[in-house]
């Protein structure tokens, strides 16, 4: 919803976004920012890896993709990787399901039919050349690989690979996101690994964001094992990534996103909040791993 909102002020162009959540939505500019930069840095490093393996068979994978709409949006700007696999729980790929059999804009794109979308739901599954969407608990890693290795044609582990989590880690125990990272390290020889999620939370700021997830019924159950950037680059580093970054999103916004977007998308709407924009930016981070940095060179962060 918060996405919508954003789109709808104009601070990046989702053309899909509106379909999939069904209404309009209006937040404070504090928060249409903050989803601006959330967007913007995953789309970067998105980028970065696509720019990077140009002309190469290549793939995305997206863990609890939830509503997200990136394999659409590189679609309509040409941009798709070989292969982009989105995986969620059973629940979630059921409703996005209903979304897709529910536009004919969805099922063009996708080249199927809304009876093939019924098909799919039987077994929460859909598969096409390029675009898969599959049930998965991220917390049994087994059972991810089994169905990725036997169930989605196309996948590889020896083609490059991107791995794209936008708050999911931070919902489910240390332990399990340690399985799927060391899975990564394990088995894709040419890979990175992005993540966005929260820090920081011994602070005010800190304590009152932990409150407001739990109270919603989401408790943040890796923070504390993880709780600021140094420790979030030693977690990838531990589970076998020979190159770690992490950056907090005052750093991310400040010195990594385009200066000319910027310019452009600070000047949507009237905002003085500049004390709480730094501190709630302060208290979200990107994670980037990479597996070869020879061969993903252009993936990593530098001035």
């Amino acid at each position: 919803m918060s996405k919508v909102s954003s789109c709808m002020k104009g601070y990046y162009e989702d053309e899909f976004i509106r379909e999939f959540i069904g209404r309009d939505c209006k937040r404070s500019p504090l928060i249409n920012r903050g989803y601006y930069a959330r967007v913007a840095a995953m789309d970067m490093v998105i980028s970065r890896f696509l720019d990077n393996v140009e002309g190469e068979p290549c793939q995305i994978i997206s863990l609890g993709a939830g509503s997200d709409t990136t394999f659409f949006r590189l679609n309509a700007n040409k941009r798709n990787p070989t292969l982009f696999i989105e995986v969620d729980l059973p629940g979630i790929v059921e409703k996005k399901l209903n979304i897709y059999r529910n536009s004919s804009r969805v099922q063009n794109i996708l080249g199927l039919t809304a009876a093939d979308i019924d098909a799919s739901k039987k077994h929460l599954q859909l598969i096409t050349p390029n675009y898969a969407l599959t049930k998965v608990d991220l917390r049994n890693v087994e059972e991810m690989d089994n169905i990725l290795a036997t169930q989605v044609p196309g996948f590889s582990y020896l083609v490059p690979t991107l791995f794209i989590s936008e708050c999911v880690f931070c919902y489910i125990a240390a332990k399990d996101s340690g399985k799927v990272l060391q899975w990564i390290t394990n088995k894709f020889p040419v890979a990175a690994f992005m993540s966005y999620e929260q820090i920081r939370p011994n602070d005010p700021f800190g304590k009152t964001m932990i409150g407001h997830f739990k109270n919603k019924g989401c408790p943040l159950l890796s923070i504390d094992e993880y709780p600021d950037p140094n420790s979030q680059q030693l977690r990838l580093e531990s589970f076998g990534f020979p190159f770690a970054q992490v950056f907090d999103m005052n750093d991310i916004y400040y010195k990594y996103l385009d200066k000319v977007d910027l310019k452009r998308a600070e000047k949507l709407e009237i905002f003085d909040e500049f004390e709480e924009w730094h501190m709630m930016q302060a208290h979200y981070c990107i994670l980037l791993g990479v597996t070869d940095v020879v061969s993903l060179a252009q993936v990593k962060l530098s001035l």
